[in-house]
């Protein structure tokens, strides 16, 4: 029963990344925090390539 739920989280996860991805594309305000990542400090790209703000 506990690997059941393990494995969904798994099948799950790769969608969820793909839809932020997709959804950041046509996000303008987003942009401009990329554009100006060097000087941000609160934002990154992570190894997926989607924008996170660290805490």
């Amino acid at each position: 029963r506990g690997q059941h739920g393990y494995w969904s989280s798994l099948r799950i996860e790769p969608d969820l990344i793909s839809r932020i991805k997709e959804a950041q594309k046509e996000e303008n305000e987003i942009w401009t925090i990329v554009e100006n990542l060097d000087k941000q400090v609160e934002f990154r790209i992570d190894e997926d390539k989607v924008l996170c703000q660290d805490t």
